[in-house]
């Protein structure tokens, strides 16, 4: 198969399984002969931040030297953003080589693997194929019945700020969900936690106490001196330290990125190159700076309350213009009313995605726009040299913006 194919054959491939087993994914990488026996891992789960962290400690990781797989859900842009080597995704025909491997298997012995299983695979064979020296794995949904946790026991289980998010799947509250999340935990590992609810926080402890395993909790050992939409510069063992990510629910990420970095003994200099060049597309992205266009793909209350607070936070004065598109399964009207608190201007569209939440639907007093386009148009409207535009409220929406000019 050519990548087109590929791309085509992977999206035509049902997302969820019946049940939850970890035995299609075992069958799979064992006729690959176990690509994943053959890596070292640091594993990543939690609700929020999951994909800064990863992105963040891949970079460190890089600058140090490391040869570095890099495993990311969803994609935002291009949809081999899941699978990166050196920050970089990989090519279209390796990705296609590896597809074309794992379709094999699955229809010679009929095994019924749904997307995610049949990407791990192909992330895992790419991986083991081009020697990664370790691979920064971001689990996809959960944890417990995750296809990423096959792996072998990783380096460092990380959680990251764990919240009510997929409630119909992972359970409607934060201890069943942190139940699920603390199933990437194995013995002979280390966890790193990030700052967790007290409820979160017992289930994470009692997981590692009955594997017998050392749970490190990330702490904030650094102070802001600057900040900015360009990202925020802090001081760090009485040096500066300048993270390229801008917002102050970053912090928490790199809190953890930071102790990951002090238990792999990652130098001074590597942390420093890693966290100035570090890039992720629709987290407080700035498009452009005249006028000021960020694009964030908070998709729940969490990722919401933290844009606001990054908007008022970095935006003092400035007047915000804002178009929302979130899916209907979703806390939309929580979400729609932070994203009301906020903005001077709200406009509401739907997003191109069966799933999307109607605009009339939502309980907000917003202008409704037909899609994407229509509500920028009508965003125009309301932008001088004095205001930001902001566009919110899910990953499908941003994505939609890699063709929009503003």
């Amino acid at each position: 198969m050519n990548f087109a194919e590929s791309y085509d054959y992977i999206m035509n491939i049902p997302r969820f399984a019946k049940t939850n087993t970890l035995k299609r994914i075992s069958l799979i990488l064992s006729a690959l002969n176990n690509p994943e026996a053959k890596l070292k891992f640091i594993h990543i789960a939690g609700t929020n931040g999951k994909g800064s962290t990863t992105t963040m400690l891949s970079s460190v990781l890089r600058a140090e030297g490391y040869k570095v797989g890099t495993f990311i859900s969803p994609y935002v842009y291009n949809f081999l953003e899941r699978i990166q080597i050196n920050t970089t995704p990989v090519e279209e025909s390796v990705f296609a080589e590896a597809l074309t491997k794992v379709r094999k298997i699955v229809e010679e012995r009929r095994i019924e693997a749904n997307f995610f299983e049949i990407l791990t695979a192909c992330a895992l064979l790419i991986f083991a194929d081009n020697n990664c020296d370790i691979v920064v794995l971001e689990v996809g949904l959960g944890g417990r019945w995750d296809a990423t946790n096959v792996i072998p026991a990783p380096i460092i289980s990380v959680i990251t700020t764990l919240d009510l998010d997929h409630t119909g799947i992972l359970g409607g509250t934060i201890e069943e969900i942190a139940y699920e999340k603390c199933g990437i935990i194995k013995e002979k590992s280390l966890v790193i936690s990030g700052y967790q609810t007290p409820s979160a926080l017992k289930v994470i402890e009692d997981t590692c106490r009955e594997k017998s395993v050392p749970l490190i909790r990330a702490e904030r050992d650094f102070t802001v001196v600057s900040k900015s939409v360009d990202g925020t510069l802090l001081n760090y063992d009485n040096a500066p330290l300048f993270l390229s990510l801008a917002g102050e629910h970053q912090l928490l990420n790199l809190s953890l990125v930071l102790t990951c970095a002090k238990e792999l003994g990652i130098s001074r200099k590597a942390i420093n190159e890693g966290l100035l060049g570090v890039k992720f597309p629709a987290r407080f992205e700035v498009r452009q700076k005249k006028p000021l266009v960020i694009i964030d793909g908070a998709h729940n209350v969490n990722g919401m309350t933290a844009l606001k607070n990054t908007v008022t936070d970095l935006l003092n004065g400035k007047k915000i213009i804002t178009v929302f598109g979130a899916l209907a399964d979703k806390a939309t009207d929580d979400m729609v009313k932070i994203a009301e608190a906020f903005s001077d201007t709200l406009i509401l569209t739907p997003v191109a995605n069966s799933r999307t939440e109607i605009p009339e639907n939502l309980d907000a007093n917003g202008i409704p726009a037909k899609d994407l386009q229509d509500a920028i148009s009508r965003a125009k409207e309301f932008l001088d040299e004095n205001s930001a535009l902001i566009i919110c409220g899910s990953l499908y929406l941003a994505s939609e913006t890699k063709d929009i000019t503003i």
